[in-house]
Parts: structure tokens; sequence; C-alpha cells
């Protein structure tokens, strides 16, 4: 196409319109480059395209795109059954062997230290009888002793009469003083039979329940006690076990 000689091409018209805007535009201001750590992934943007799979980091994909059930709580693999220790069954507490069979100290120390003594039950019942003893001894002293303290004074009172008798001139009967202290002697002989009685009744009872506790000498085998005129030493003739005298017996009681 031919254009008039005082005309351009349209071309370079327009190229001469660019330069010259060009040259009246103030020049853009760079935006700041963001830095972005290399572990945290940036979703593309609309402007930018759509969201492209093969740009994802194969490590921030493993972490950083699971369900939150799989990210917070870790899997627990249960231990094989056969490593689980199986819960021990209570076993029924032992049986206290029998002490009616020794007749000897070392074999009774050893069945008191190891079965007599850690029982809180036994031991708390044997405190209460020694605690009982005691309480009824110390009556049976006081007792004793306040009826003492009693004939003197009664004695006392006596003297006194027969001194106002011999003053006024009256008679003094010899027999009555002597009943008098065959009185009070009677009366203490009465007094410690009655002690006597009631000790004989706690010893009893006490036996009895330290031979219940199991406590050796105190439930010994009838069979195994024999009189004091028996051979030292001699065995029952059957098991083999030594049998003991009678005040052997009671003095390993005391001892006990």
């Amino acid at each position: 196409m031919d254009y008039p000689p005082n005309h351009l091409a349209p071309s370079a018209d327009l190229a001469s319109i660019l330069a010259t805007l060009a040259a009246y535009t103030p020049a853009p201001i760079p935006a700041p480059a963001l830095t972005v750590p290399a572990a945290v992934h940036t979703p593309p943007t609309p402007e930018e395209g759509e969201y492209d799979p093969s740009t994802l980091d194969a490590s921030i994909a493993s972490t950083h795109f699971l369900q939150p059930e799989q990210q917070s709580e870790p899997v627990h693999h249960a231990p094989p059954s056969s490593i689980i220790p199986k819960q021990e069954q209570q076993k029924p507490p032992k049986a206290v062997p029998s002490s009616s069979a020794i007749t000897t100290w070392p074999p009774a120390l050893r069945h008191v230290t190891k079965f007599i003594a850690t029982n809180e039950a036994a031991m708390h019942r044997i405190r209460h009888l020694i605690k009982t003893q005691h309480e009824h001894e110390r009556q049976w002293w006081e007792g004793r002793a306040n009826l003492i303290t009693q004939q003197a004074g009664r004695e006392e009172g006596r003297r006194k009469l027969n001194s106002v008798l011999a003053s006024i001139g009256g008679r003094i009967d010899p027999v009555a003083n002597k009943d008098s202290s065959e009185s009070h002697t009677h009366e203490l002989a009465l007094y410690d039979r009655k002690v006597h009685l009631a000790c004989t009744a706690m010893i009893k009872s006490h036996t009895s329940e330290l031979s219940r506790l199991g406590v050796p000498f105190f439930n010994t085998s009838p069979e195994l006690v024999v009189n004091n005129e028996a051979v030292e030493g001699e065995d029952d003739g059957k098991t083999g076990v030594v049998r003991i005298k009678e005040n052997e017996l009671k003095k390993l009681r005391e001892k006990m």
C-alpha cells in the first residue's frame, strides 16, 4: 500500500508515541523480595496458575499434609503377648507349723522368732496377758498390805483400850490378846489362800491362751511329758522326739 510522502508508516508512528510516553512516566519502584523458608511451601496464587503437584517437595509432603490424627498421636505397638507378665495370684498364707513336738530351747526360740514374733495379732494378745498378770499381782500385793495395816490399827486400838482399863483399875484379859494375835494370823492365811487360788486360775487361763497361740512349751503333747523320775533324754519310742520331764517343762515355760 502506498502512503503519501509526508506521512510515516503506522509502526513508526506507534514506536515514536510509546517512546515519548515512556520519557514522562516515572520509573516503577521494585517490590521487596520475600524470603520464603525452605521448609515452608507457599501454595500458588490464582495469578501464578493452577496447583502443580510436581512442584511439591517430598519431605514437606510427608509432614505438613498429613491428617491431624496421624500427626499429633504417636502409634503405639502392643507388645507381644508372650512378654506380658501375668497377674500373680494371691497365695494363701502359709499355715504355721505346730510346736507341740518341741521339747528343747533352740528350736523353740526359732519357732517364736519366725512365727510368733511376726504375728501382730498374737503379739498383741500376749502383751495383753502380760499386762493383765501384772495388774492382778499388784492388786493382790496391795490388798495384803492394806490388810496388814488394818490389823496393825486394830492392835493399836486394843493396846489403847488395855491402857485405859489399866488406868482405871480394870481387868485385862490375856486370853483376848492371844486370840487377837491368832485371829490376825488366820486372817492373813485366809487371804493368802484366796490369792493362791486366784493365781492358779490365772495361770491355767494364760497357759490355755498361750497354747492356742502356738507358743512352745505351753502346748506340748502330753505323750512327750514324763514324770521327774524318767531317764534323761529318753525318746517316745515312736517318732524319736525327745520327751521332757515335768520340772524341766515348768522351767522352760518360765523362761519363755
